[in-house]
């Protein structure tokens, strides 16, 4: 069976795996829920996983970072004239969509935009 526990070393380290005999001491470890995500803290204090704000606004920073990685080409001159001018204008509002995602109050209004069916 698969166990995830935060060994209470000082650190929380956060482990996950088949649990060998003897390796949970209830002195020194507790059984957990499976860590949502990488950004994604234990909180001893309250005795659950944790993620502040700006660790969010990272995390979907990165996710939207590889996104505007991605639709690069589609503002290169040669690639964008071979679009409508409609088309160009998806491409526009998009990639502003994607730089504004991270400027959110709270991850919770964050909404990533809906990518133009053509630049898939």
């Amino acid at each position: 069976m698969i166990s995830y526990w935060i060994k209470q070393n000082g650190s929380g380290a956060y482990c996950e795996g088949d649990l060998p005999d003897g390796a949970y001491d209830e002195s020194t470890c507790i059984l957990v829920s499976k860590k949502p995500s990488v950004a994604h803290k234990w909180n001893n204090e309250i005795q659950e996983w944790t993620i502040a704000l700006e660790d969010q606004k990272n995390y979907i920073r990165g996710i939207r970072n590889i996104e505007l990685r991605r639709t690069d080409k589609f503002i290169l001159s040669d690639y964008y004239a071979e679009f409508t001018e409609e088309q160009q204008g998806q491409i526009s509002t998009y990639r502003q969509a994607l730089r504004d995602v991270p400027d959110h109050e709270t991850v919770e209004t964050i909404v990533m935009p809906d990518c133009p069916e053509f630049m898939n």
